[in-house]
């Protein structure tokens, strides 16, 4: 199941380099690893994350994890890549206040990179370092990648398909990584790792790995870190 103890375990025993999660709240503003804003889509059940104090999530809901759990059990053993789910545009899914002392351990940007879909939220996270902070661009990457280098973030991440060579070109002459998705297939991912993406992200990173993995055997292409 994504975003569970298991898939993790896979990924760090599989020598993945980094996993993404994605964080939200629960009502009593706890931070956990949860993709969706309910249960129904993984469950079958109609409970809203943020409806629900963390002592009823976890009676009903055991396999979901707190992001705390997550820190003890992977933090500076593999990166994360941690995607902070917006309540509103500008407002995000749990509280900076909170996420604070659980990333408190880690080296931001060694350890881990702070990632959303609604960058207005950085503003609330001014106790990282800007170089932790990576938009993500479901749209209008173009946009995303001047506002990631007007605000000198660590850089910007979208679909492959949108960012261009002279995109990541220019990231890259100014110090900064690209991030892309979903390389889910060997083409797609030796062609990012071909086109030096910093930050590889894939559905089936598992299965990824063991390309890079035979690839690195043979001699093959490069050296891809990241997927």
């Amino acid at each position: 199941m994504e975003n569970s103890l298991a898939a993790f375990d896979a990924a760090v025993d599989a020598g993945v380099w980094g996993i993404e999660l994605d964080v939200r709240g629960t009502r009593d503003q706890v931070p956990v690893v949860f993709h969706d804003a309910d249960t129904q889509r993984l469950f079958g059940q109609d409970a809203r994350i943020a409806d629900m104090p963390l002592a009823a999530l976890k009676h009903r809901f055991p396999r979901i994890p707190t992001l705390s759990a997550v820190i003890r059990r992977y933090g500076g053993r593999i990166h994360l890549m941690l995607e902070i789910k917006g309540h509103t545009d500008d407002r995000p899914a749990v509280p900076a206040r909170r996420l604070q002392p659980i990333l408190a351990p880690l080296s931001p940007g060694r350890d881990f990179h702070l990632m959303s879909l609604h960058p207005e939220i950085f503003a609330d996270f001014d106790f990282l370092p800007k170089k932790a902070l990576l938009p993500i661009a479901r749209l209008c990457t173009d946009r995303f990648s001047r506002l990631a280098i007007a605000r000198e973030w660590g850089g910007v991440a979208g679909h492959y398909l949108a960012v261009t060579r002279g995109m990541l070109n220019h990231h890259h002459r100014l110090g900064q990584g690209i991030g892309t998705g979903f390389a889910d297939s060997p083409r797609s991912l030796f062609r990012e790792v071909s086109r030096g993406v910093d930050w590889i992200f894939s559905n089936r990173a598992v299965a990824m790995q063991a390309l890079c993995d035979t690839a690195k055997r043979h001699g093959q292409g490069k050296n891809p870190n990241d997927i």
